[in-house]
């Protein structure tokens, strides 16, 4: 069996993101932890036109060979008023036949709500696309005030939450 490579996708391109401090997070966990290969999507990188434009556009293809050359993928999203960004759901929404068969974990952050409610309406979007979201997820709560400058969960606990979600994408 070929090395899995699990795409992670930031769906935050806002300035001061505190997506940052999670991919951090999960750089320094999974390069500890995980054998597999990981792909990290920033959607800042790729600046995707709406959907009303050609689909032939640069960016897009140069999204869709990304996507493509993915197995699976961790989707790190923001809760903006109580859902996903709307960078993210362009992104997603911008493929097709690329997502599907695929599965995705999610990692959410926010408030009190953690990011839940955004997980919440992706879920309903990626089973439409025909992807295979896995149960387990990690959920960050209060984001402003959740990892130390290093770049460390202060709750201990996040790195019990993402096993099962890594396990679960194998």
């Amino acid at each position: 069996m070929a090395m899995q490579r699990v795409g992670v996708i930031i769906g935050s391109t806002r300035q001061g993101r505190a997506a940052d401090a999670v991919v951090q997070w999960l750089k320094q966990y999974l390069v500890s932890t995980d054998e597999r290969t990981f792909v990290w999507l920033d959607l800042r990188e790729y600046h995707l036109p709406f959907l009303d434009e050609e689909s032939e556009h640069p960016m897009v293809q140069k999204w869709r060979e990304a996507v493509s050359s993915c197995d699976r993928f961790i989707i790190v999203t923001p809760e903006y008023n109580h859902g996903y960004s709307g960078v993210l759901k362009n992104a997603i929404d911008t493929l097709k036949e690329e997502w599907f068969d695929k599965k995705v974990g999610f990692v959410s952050y926010g408030g009190i709500a953690a990011g839940s409610r955004a997980v919440e309406q992706l879920r309903q979007v990626v089973v439409e696309l025909r992807m295979i979201p896995v149960r387990d997820s990690v959920h960050i709560p209060n984001i402003w005030a959740a990892f130390t400058p290093e770049g460390f969960p202060h709750d201990t606990r996040l790195s019990h939450q993402i096993a099962p979600l890594l396990d679960a994408l194998k």
